[in-house]
Order: C-alpha cells, then structure tokens, then sequence
C-alpha cells in the first residue's frame, strides 16, 4: 500500500498528473487505497451531507 500511495504522490509530484481523474465538486471523485484501489463518487457522502447541516462558528468569534 505504502508503494502504491508514494508512487501516485511521486507520479504527481514530477507531473501534475496522480494516474486517475481530477477531483470535482459536482462529482466528488476520491481516490480510495485499498487492496483494489479505485476513484469513488462522493464517498461517505451521507456524513458530509449530515455535517453540512451543522452551522459552523468561527472559534473566537
């Protein structure tokens, strides 16, 4: 796995390009390590939405 994320991050790092799509806020593409590693649609998008109920207040404010 540490092989697989360093040669995305180096892939990256040397050309602007990880190996899989770009992210974008329609669609919410995110790369998932895994034994089987693939791009995900909005993963975990039922604790964004949840979260996104939540009024955020500046600390110190």
């Amino acid at each position: 796995m540490s092989d697989r994320m360093m040669d995305a991050f180096v892939r990256f790092a040397r050309t602007g390009n990880p190996g899989w799509s770009p992210y974008t806020v329609p669609g919410r593409e995110t790369m998932v390590f895994d034994r089987v590693s693939r791009v995900v649609r909005d993963p975990r998008r039922w604790e964004r939405e949840l979260f996104a109920r939540v009024p955020y207040i500046q600390p110190g404010s």
